[in-house]
């Protein structure tokens, strides 16, 4: 989806533009939502929190989908609310509501796969609902609403499925440990800052204060607010069962890593956040408390004066490609480790570079774009790279001095090993460090070969 959105020439401005404009309707959606679930004043607060969560607007300004995956699932939340009202309210066949719920988790599914931890659920959700109604035309409905979901994500599921069977999908990812995963939790949702998950790290003993104090205030808040909670529950039940899919759903993919393959981490329970944030309003909302409320928003306003949004400041790429130009030399080649900086690094280009970029794969080095800077084409190449789908690519001879150019962040030592067997003896040469203090830095080396290589081997795509 975020691909059909942004040209192979569009600038990082112009492709960050796509997720501030999804954070920004994000906003409405999720007050809409919170009416829905609770009434206006619930959808005020939830779309209030909304505008001062940390992690919310740190992915507004990101080039990744994550923005749009998160207004996709509220807008397929919103459509499923509405869906299972009018099927409790006995009105006619929900037609138009069922249409938003599935084009929107349809299209969620096809930004991320991770969409399908809503859907799941959410299908589940309505396949039971409509089972308990005796009006025929609605249970059609909903089966025929299911059958196309099921059929127009045939191809994305078919996609899917080759990715995971690979050896190499999502391996770069370890599974979160029990203090990890609860870090990541208070960090997403909680007015806390970043948690440090080492005894030594400063702050350590008072985020666990913190954290501690706000479970006991959850705890006593659901206790005061008994009797309303329950009233509200009984008043609409969906309303609880589609904010639980929310609350549970960090759990679930925690759990499913555990079993199978890492899937969680921040960006991808970050759809959780505005289920979680409409709970709080929910539960001060019927505590009735005002000060309360003024004093939720406080905290969230206070906190992200204090600490900021959760990740540093994005890098500018175009000193490395500056750097790469004043020492090129015909026979270069560059590359980039690890793969998910590659988008990134190409939509920053000014000037094109003539020299192939490719990027670890495996046991391979596969290219991404024989001249970098020029292959109106590199979107396709990355796209198989990172999801493998057709035309397999074929191993060519590349020319080469044996000089490289490589960009660094978050190479571990499997990769260098790789890079290394594939370039041969010779030695690296740190160049440029351009914010040795961000989170994930972007180091520049040059690989100066002991003896000149003309050809190197590199998986190559048989439509150029």
């Amino acid at each position: 989806m975020h691909k059909l959105l942004i040209s192979d020439s569009a600038s990082l401005a112009g492709i960050r533009a796509i997720s501030l404009v999804c954070g920004v309707a994000l906003i409405p959606l999720v007050a809409l939502f919170g009416t829905i679930v609770g009434g206006r004043r619930v959808g005020l607060l939830s779309a209030g929190l909304v505008v001062l969560s940390a992690p919310l607007i740190d992915y507004r300004q990101e080039a990744w989908a994550y923005a749009l995956l998160v207004l996709l699932i509220m807008a397929s939340a919103v459509g499923l609310l509405l869906t299972l009202r009018a099927i409790a309210t006995g009105d006619k066949p929900p037609v138009r509501q069922a249409f938003v719920f599935a084009t929107c988790a349809l299209l969620a599914f096809y930004t991320h796969f991770i969409a399908l931890f809503w859907i799941g659920p959410a299908v589940f959700l309505l396949a039971l609902t409509a089972a308990r109604t005796p009006d025929a035309s609605v249970q059609r409905t909903v089966r025929l609403t299911i059958l196309a979901m099921i059929l127009f994500a045939i191809p994305g599921a078919a996609r899917l499925f080759a990715s995971v069977t690979t050896n190499i999908a999502f391996n770069w990812l370890p599974q979160a440990r029990t203090d990890q995963f609860f870090a990541t939790l208070a960090e997403q949702i909680l007015p806390l800052g970043k948690w440090p998950t080492k005894p030594t790290e400063p702050g350590r003993v008072s985020s666990i204060v913190a954290l501690v104090a706000a479970v006991v205030f959850a705890g006593w808040a659901c206790w005061r607010a008994g009797n309303a909670m329950r009233l509200w529950r009984a008043t609409f039940p969906a309303s609880a069962q589609v904010l639980a899919i929310f609350l549970l759903l960090p759990f679930l993919l925690w759990i499913v890593g555990a079993l199978s393959k890492p899937v969680f981490m921040p960006r991808t329970m970050l759809w959780s956040v505005p289920g979680y944030l409409t709970a709080i309003a929910v539960l001060l909302d019927r505590l009735d408390r005002r000060w309360l409320m003024v004093m939720s928003g406080l905290a969230g306003g206070f906190s992200l004066a204090a600490n900021g949004t959760m990740r540093v400041d994005r890098q500018d790429m175009r000193p490395f490609q500056r750097e790469i130009a004043r020492g090129l030399r015909s026979g270069d080649a560059m590359m980039v480790c690890r793969t998910w900086r590659a988008p990134e690094l190409r939509h920053s280009v000014s000037v094109p570079l003539p020299l192939p970029l490719l990027t670890p794969m495996g046991e391979d080095m596969v290219i991404i774009e024989r001249s970098f800077g020029s292959d109106p084409r590199w979107q396709d190449d990355f796209g198989w790279i990172v999801t493998r789908p057709a035309p397999e690519p074929v191993l060519r001879m590349i020319p080469t001095s044996g000089r490289l150019w490589l960009l660094a962040s978050q190479c571990n030592e499997r990769d260098r090993r790789r890079i290394n067997r594939w370039l041969g003896p010779g030695r690296w040469v740190r160049l440029l460090d351009d914010q040795p203090d961000a989170l994930l830095p972007v180091i520049l080396w040059r690989f100066d070969p002991a003896q000149p290589a003309r050809l190197r081997p590199a998986l190559d795509f048989p439509q150029r």
